[in-house]
């Protein structure tokens, strides 16, 4: 099989396209969870953590489009009755970004903890490792 970089007469923005899709199917495809740490308030009620379907270069993959189910789980540590909940367990992803929304209730003191993990996710036959984000109540 050809590389695609040596196939004459594709217009640019298809052979970046075919490229980015070639690259993954060799494994170039990573996961990005951001923020990784993050310092909120007491008083925090919301925050978004943002996955991003990258390759290596961190060239966002924006022909993944998908949904990956039970992929998403969250994790509370805390001193008093702080809790929270996630918008979903599905990770679904539009132009290669999706998000989790963490919801936040009762009460939270410093150096508490909220940590959502994604889960590892098959794309086009390749295991792409997952991430956590850990917000630190200060």
């Amino acid at each position: 099989m050809r590389n695609i970089s040596d196939m004459p007469g594709i217009q640019p923005e298809l052979r970046a396209y075919l490229e980015d899709i070639e690259g993954a199917l060799n494994g170039d495809v990573v996961m990005d969870v951001s923020p990784a740490t993050v310092g909120s308030a007491t008083t925090v009620d919301t925050r978004t953590v943002t996955v991003t379907i990258q390759n290596a270069a961190g060239d966002t993959l924006e022909w993944v489009n998908a949904s990956f189910a039970t992929t998403v789980s969250k994790a509370d540590v805390t001193a008093g009755d702080g809790s929270s909940a996630i918008d979903s367990t599905t990770l679904t992803l539009v132009n290669g970004v999706g998000t989790v929304v963490v919801t936040y209730s009762d009460t939270w003191a410093a150096d508490d903890t909220q940590t959502v993990t994604i889960g590892n996710i098959i794309l086009a036959g390749v295991t792409v490792t997952g991430g956590t984000s850990v917000d630190t109540i200060v």
